[in-house]
């Protein structure tokens, strides 16, 4: 599971649910949506979506811009030890240089596909 720092659980049944999806849908990854909770206590919802099957298909995602989930991101272990120092780097061998949860996200997608669920 990945979890920032500056984020925390809405209530006490997110693993609870988190587990059930897992076992309803034998999926290998899971994410869900977030919230902002600004300072005005206004609240924004974020861009979590399903992913595009199209963008697989035509094995493009490396190259969209388009992040179908963020927070929070679960994982089964077997799935993130078989990322590569090589799924990090860009093509001159430089470590991607942004967030370091999309630069694992996307090899995760890629190997977790199509046993990924998406909590709404």
């Amino acid at each position: 599971m990945i979890i920032d720092g500056d984020d925390s659980f809405i209530g006490r049944n997110v693993l609870p649910l988190f587990n059930a999806v897992y076992q309803r849908d034998n999926a290998a990854m899971a994410y869900s949506n977030f919230l902002t909770i600004h300072n005005n206590d206004r609240t924004e919802l974020g861009f979590c979506h399903d992913i595009n099957k199209e963008t697989f298909d035509q094995n493009t995602f490396r190259n969209s811009w388009d992040l179908p989930g963020t927070h929070l991101l679960t994982f089964y272990s077997d799935v993130f030890k078989r990322i590569k120092i090589s799924d990090l780097t860009n093509p001159n061998g430089t470590f991607y240089d942004y967030a370091y949860d999309r630069a694992i996200l996307t090899p995760l997608l890629e190997m977790a596909y199509p046993r990924i669920s998406v909590i709404k």
